[in-house]
């Protein structure tokens, strides 16, 4: 997958799923990709303002989209 697609899967899933929040783990599990990755374009769409950290508990953060 490249870089748009997985973007825009982590976006969808999470708007669809809007309030809860997620941790990094969880989105990849139900997205289907390895949770490096996932983590690596959670971080991007976080910077980018698309994402924020709803929550964080212990050294989990927690995400959702940022509306």
């Amino acid at each position: 997958m490249s870089d748009p697609e997985v973007k825009k899967k982590i976006i969808v899933f999470l708007k669809k799923e809007f309030p809860k929040d997620f941790n990094i783990q969880e989105i990849a599990d139900k997205i289907k990709m390895h949770r490096n990755s996932v983590s690596t374009y959670v971080k991007v769409l976080a910077a980018e303002g698309k994402l924020k950290i709803s929550r964080s508990i212990g050294k989990i953060n927690m995400y959702c989209v940022n509306n």
